[in-house]
């Protein structure tokens, strides 16, 4: 709902000449034009999880993440991470590392990362760069930076 002049209603979207200052706490929906100063809840952050061990050698037994940013241990270039199963597009995974080791990343089942082949893993070298997986559908995920698969 938007209104011109602050009394008609018009519908489409909000455009504001000057800036929106104070709290916004539902959702967005439409073009916001202008500044936006102060909190902008669920809109800029992200959920960060406790950290994660990687564990098992394959699809099957690999820790599960959650949707969020998360911090993995323990990467040896053996085991790995699986990612959250049915996702919807958007929906994003941050992984970042921090023993130096290769990290297999799985998809969940009959899922593909990148150009990879259904359920197999990326390996990503830990330690370095976060990883950062974003979901294009149910079943398909793709990395920042694209990394070569």
């Amino acid at each position: 709902m938007a209104y011109n002049n602050g009394s008609t209603y018009v519908p489409g979207d909000l455009a504001v000449g000057g800036s929106i200052v104070g709290n916004i706490t539902g959702n967005v929906t439409g073009n916001v034009t202008g500044n936006v100063t102060g909190n902008v809840a669920g809109l800029l952050t992200m959920t960060r999880n406790a950290p994660v061990a990687a564990t098992g050698t394959n699809l099957a037994t690999a820790a599960q993440l959650s949707l969020g940013f998360t911090v993995v241990t323990g990467a040896d270039g053996t085991v790995g991470v699986k990612l959250p199963a049915t996702p919807v597009a958007g929906s994003t995974v941050i992984i970042k590392g921090t023993t130096a080791g290769l990290l297999k990343v799985y998809p969940d089942a009959a899922a593909t990362i990148n150009a990879i082949g259904s359920n197999g893993a990326i390996s990503l070298t830990t330690g370095v760069k976060p990883a950062i997986f974003i979901a294009d559908s149910t079943t398909q995920w793709y990395t920042i930076p694209l990394v070569a698969s």
